[in-house]
């Protein structure tokens, strides 16, 4: 039981040394759209990784996404370095793996969909690991061990130009209109 115990103890202290001897822990990020989304328009948010060092190789990722109500997520398209895996898992939304892997800054993980409402303001897009799936079918997955996945942002949804400006007309004839009444 002793030699089990201490044979552990060097594996899980030779698996910390391989970790920190490649460097930084891979991170992801969202990119959106460049400016405010015209109610009712289709738009897209990107997701990347960066920091996935050359010895240690992403060959895997899975995440889950969520939005605030008042946008629609529609669908996801894994990027092109990777075969699309969605579905393996069903728990997991989005899932794609690399053999060889890839590695670098700016790794196109996939790109989300969504539908913008029809009601202006701010909503935040996420994506993240579920604490049951970290691991298994969810993070980034490289060579050498697995990190979280966690980002987000906002997307400003506007008024359609049109309507801004008919209701600027409106409210401009019923000034008017009050005027000569006085």
């Amino acid at each position: 039981m002793r030699k089990q115990l201490t044979i552990c103890m060097i594996a899980v202290l030779a698996a910390g040394l391989l970790a920190s001897a490649a460097g930084a822990v891979p991170f992801a990020y969202l990119v959106g759209p460049a400016g405010p989304v015209v109610t009712g328009d289709p738009f897209s948010v990107q997701v990347f990784a960066d920091g996935v060092e050359p010895t240690d190789q992403l060959v895997a990722f899975g995440f889950d996404a969520s939005n605030d109500p008042g946008i629609t997520f529609t669908t996801a398209v894994v990027g092109a370095a990777f075969n699309d895996d969605s579905g393996l898992f069903p728990t997991t939304q989005v899932q794609g793996s690399a053999f060889p892997g890839v590695s670098g800054d700016g790794i196109l993980l996939a790109t989300l969909q969504f539908v913008a409402g029809s009601t202006p303001g701010s909503y935040g897009v996420s994506v993240g690991t579920s604490p049951g799936d970290f691991g298994i079918s969810e993070g980034l997955l490289t060579e050498l061990g697995v990190a979280p996945l966690a980002a987000s942002t906002t997307v400003t949804i506007v008024p359609e130009p049109g309507t801004a400006l008919l209701l600027g007309f409106g409210m401009a004839a019923l000034a008017r209109s009050r005027r000569r009444c006085s």
